[in-house]
């Protein structure tokens, strides 16, 4: 199944605890401020390989990237779909006004701001090879609006999405991103086979990510080994998972969803067996992980999951923080 996490503001007390839940959440990626009138915010978001699927409604609220470009180094752009309401935003010092069914990319290395009024919006967070296979250079991308006719598609294809991710199993992710590039490419009317060097490393980084989640529990696993099996030098392999850190890391980084999975279903099982069932070699190796990801320790992680809204809003903040991680 796909993970994901639920914020509701209307699970507070009142409109101001509402708003700084609603700001904890969001403080791993942007700077939360008041808008004019009421607070309200309703978050469903979904994690895909090499996505992030979001549908908000919000009022009252706007979200800024700052000084953040510079300290916390994301790499990634968002596409925003405006199905209702009102957005109005910064890219840069360019301003720009969203219509209903419109759209706009961002690039999170730069300087952005937005505010929403009675709004429901659609946003994917993707990796920067995943645009660049759709459009080539994403030099001149941040700020650039898809009119209704470009965003057609695309705002049909998020929206069914909203609707059917919660029963999408892990083996759809590459064909889901796969659609995505190609409407994003018809939409931001890429000349035919641009990118298609991009989609190609696409596919191959695809199997790579197949084998290593297919032999994931297995302590011995290496990347010799997930070379051999695509067909690659090891160096080749290395180049493809640099921006992830490397393919140590990538293994890392899916044995500790594992763990965390089981943590937050309520499992007792000792961290010591979780680490061996996941594929770490010891218990050390695991925590170590753990806690450079989630910057907590996994016995404290556990007790996240309690089902009390204070919880979960903790428990939703670490699971984006995590899958942040692999953008």
């Amino acid at each position: 199944m796909v993970e994901s996490f639920l914020f509701r503001a209307g699970d507070y007390a009142s409109e101001d605890e509402a708003f700084q839940a609603y700001r904890h959440l969001y403080s791993i990626g942007a700077d939360v401020v008041r808008g004019d009138g009421a607070f309200f915010a309703q978050v469903r978001a979904w994690r895909f390989n090499k996505l992030i699927l979001f549908e908000r409604r919000l009022s009252g609220v706007g979200h800024a990237r700052t000084h953040r470009v510079q300290s916390d180094g994301f790499d990634h752009f968002t596409l925003t779909y405006l199905a209702e309401g009102q957005l109005t935003g910064m890219a840069d010092s360019r301003a720009f006004t969203l219509a209903p069914g419109e759209a706009v990319l961002l690039d999170m290395r730069r300087k952005m701001n937005t505010q929403a009024q009675q709004a429901r919006i659609i946003t994917v967070s993707l990796l920067r090879n995943v645009v660049e296979a759709a459009a080539g250079s994403p030099t001149r991308l941040h700020g650039r609006i898809l009119d209704q006719r470009a965003a057609g598609l695309i705002g049909d294809y998020l929206s069914s999405l909203v609707n059917r991710s919660d029963a999408l199993q892990e083996g759809a992710h590459a064909a889901v991103v796969r659609v995505l590039i190609d409407l994003l490419s018809i939409g931001l009317e890429a000349p035919p086979n641009h990118g298609e060097s991009e989609r190609r490393l696409l596919a191959t980084i695809g199997a790579a990510e197949a084998f290593i989640v297919e032999h994931i529990t297995r302590s011995d696993l290496t990347p010799d080994e997930v070379a051999r099996a695509i067909g690659l030098s090891r160096a080749s392999l290395y180049r493809l998972f640099a921006h992830r850190g490397g393919v140590a890391r990538y293994i890392a980084l899916k044995r500790l969803t594992l763990i965390r999975r089981r943590l937050e279903a309520g499992d007792m099982t000792s961290i010591n067996q979780m680490a061996k069932d996941a594929g770490f070699r010891n218990e050390a190796m695991a925590r170590r992980g753990f806690h450079e990801l989630d910057r907590v320790d996994p016995d404290a992680y556990r007790a996240f999951a309690d089902p009390s809204a204070d919880a979960a809003v903790d428990r939703a903040r670490l699971r984006w923080a995590a899958w942040m991680s692999e953008l």
